[in-house]
């Protein structure tokens, strides 16, 4: 083929690519949704199962606000993660693979910039989300009396009005209000310090491609079309990167979910 007719053909194949890349995404994100609810379905209806079996006095022990909290809306982001628990590594993991053998395929220098950092986020991360998992446990648990007291609230109203005990109640509750907004701010400072390393480290690939892909370049032991590609390859390794660890932290929250509905 001459320039021009290899020029089309190349960017027919990257035309069909492309197309094939978004019916994947279309067919993972359909069954993805379907999985999710299949299984939140299910759930809950293990849930309410277990709800049934209880002996009389654990109903004397919790109270139906709790109950409710937990098969209601504790278990609902549990479906959204059930959903992609499987899908989403494989995808996003593969898509990074792909990335990361192309940049080892023009540079092996280049290549080992691009991934350098990454164990420093492998260690500091998964310390870090700890911290952010124990704030969220004590948030549920929070949520939970929250709930409990709504409901008691609701059915002794008339005990209430009668001891006049409103500005009681109202200091109560604002007391559990106040311990719930200093755990979500505590987990909040916690999650972006996690966003202020992920992004920190996501730049820092370019400084190095800039820096030493640009020595090579004058030294004449790099093209710089290698080094244009590597670029853009590296613009698209932040995305499945970032979807990793995004995914990791949704993990560890649904976990801690899970285990103190099914506790």
């Amino acid at each position: 083929m001459d320039s021009i007719t290899y020029l089309f053909a190349a960017c027919g194949v990257f035309l069909f690519l492309v197309l094939v890349n978004q019916g994947f995404k279309y067919v993972i994100n359909i069954y993805r949704g379907l999985t999710g609810e299949r299984m939140l379905r299910r759930l809950r209806y293990d849930l309410y199962g277990r709800v049934l079996r209880f002996p009389q006095p654990t109903f004397r022990k919790v109270s139906q606000g709790e109950v409710i909290q937990m098969i209601n809306a504790e278990v609902e982001p549990l479906g959204g993660f059930f959903g992609e628990a499987y899908s989403l590594p494989i995808f996003q993991g593969g898509y990074l693979l792909v990335i990361l053998t192309f940049v080892l395929w023009q540079n092996v220098w280049l290549a080992l910039a691009a991934i350098m950092f990454y164990p420093l986020q492998f260690y500091f991360i998964p310390k870090l989300q700890r911290r952010v998992n124990l704030l969220n446990k004590k948030r549920v648990r929070l949520v939970r009396g929250l709930s409990e007291r709504i409901g008691e609230t609701v059915s002794g109203v008339q005990e209430i009005h009668s001891n006049n005990t409103a500005r009681l109640e109202l200091a109560v509750f604002s007391n559990r209000l106040n311990d719930i907004f200093i755990t979500r701010y505590k987990a909040y400072l916690w999650k972006f310090v996690i966003k202020f390393i992920n992004n920190t480290v996501n730049h820092l690939g370019p400084f190095f491609f800039y820096s030493f892909g640009g020595y090579l370049v004058i030294q004449g032991e790099l093209g710089i079309g290698t080094l244009v590609a590597v670029l853009a390859a590296n613009k698209d390794l932040a995305a499945p990167w970032k979807e990793l660890l995004n995914f990791y932290q949704r993990r560890a929250d649904a976990a801690i979910k899970y285990d103190q509905v099914i506790e």
